[in-house]
């Protein structure tokens, strides 16, 4: 197993090209059906910014990132509650950040390769309490949801929008076990 500090941190140019990926690759799929399955950039963005060097920094981006996600896509909430809106926006970007600030530490304590076990899991449980056991209830712009209008894809795993989540990351976190060996698990 790698130890936890094995890994190579990402820089500022990394960490904002990744972020940037995130916000964009988020967007497009759930603005544009066919592009749909750009949801797996997104999280592998994330998955991704799990090298952040900070728990700190790693809790804030994953704050502006879910704001840049969650404002335009819920922009609606300005014309109900006005600015209260930017309130229940950082609600959902409080999240973000919390997955990212968790995936952080997860890889510093446990290391790259229990790490890919337990993001999945880690991505799943907090995007299920947020939707379903939070007081709030905020299950907009969960991942499975990218592929709403592709009833088939659920029919075809056989997983719903929480499973379609968990399998996504699981994919993107076990393919980054067969990079090159001198490289550590999520490192380019």
């Amino acid at each position: 197993m790698n130890a936890p500090n094995s890994c190579a941190e990402l820089n500022w140019k990394q960490t904002i090209l990744y972020s940037l990926g995130a916000i964009a690759s988020f967007h497009l799929a759930y603005t544009f059906p066919p592009c749909s399955f750009l949801i797996t950039v997104y999280l592998f963005c994330l998955f991704r910014l799990a090298n952040l060097n900070a728990s700190r920094k790693a809790f804030y981006i994953g704050f502006v990132i879910g704001m840049a996600i969650f404002a335009p896509q819920l922009g609606f909430f300005w014309n109900i509650f006005k600015s209260a809106a930017i309130a229940l926006w950082a609600v959902l970007a409080f999240w973000m950040g919390l997955f990212l600030l968790l995936s952080q530490l997860a890889r510093k304590q446990f290391g790259a390769k229990l790490f890919v076990l337990i993001v999945p899991f880690l991505w799943m449980g907090l995007e299920y309490f947020r939707s379903e056991l939070y007081y709030l209830r905020f299950s907009w712009a969960n991942v499975g949801y990218a592929f709403s209008n592709s009833p088939n894809a659920f029919k075809f795993f056989g997983l719903g929008v929480y499973g379609i989540g968990f399998l996504l990351m699981a994919i993107i976190a076990a393919l980054s076990l067969f990079r090159r060996k001198t490289s550590c698990v999520a490192i380019t």
